[in-house]
């Protein structure tokens, strides 16, 4: 027996749509019509990708500041310390949006310090 494609649907055709449409029917309270099954998942992606962002930057920021402590190499320095300086605000400004993220910054440390030192 032949198996027919699922219907695609707008969030698979025009995800930029489907957002505006999904934020237009929350706005006119048309709670009934939205797929609630991907604004689900696109919202719980929202926190996955701040929490990836945190992360990365934590790791670049400790990898530069062990770098400009311990290699002997002046012409380098001002990048790492550009790098260190960016790293540091843009960081504060994930946990200034976010506060609850500093206990996952917390809990991530000793991964993020093992993967910079190695």
């Amino acid at each position: 027996m032949a198996e027919f494609p699922a219907k695609a649907t707008l969030y698979d055709q025009d995800f930029c749509l489907w957002i505006d449409e999904t934020a237009a029917k929350l706005r006119a309270g048309e709670f009934g019509t939205v797929d609630w099954a991907h604004l689900i998942e696109e919202v719980e992606a929202l926190a996955k990708r701040d929490r990836r962002e945190l992360e990365s930057r934590l790791r670049v920021l400790l990898s530069h500041l062990l770098e400009r402590v311990y290699v002997k190499s002046p012409e380098d320095y001002r990048g790492w310390e550009n790098t260190i300086k960016e790293q540091r605000s843009e960081i504060q400004l994930l946990l200034k949006d976010s506060p609850s993220l500093k206990g996952y910054l917390t809990e991530i440390f000793e991964a993020s310090w093992r993967y910079a030192a190695g």
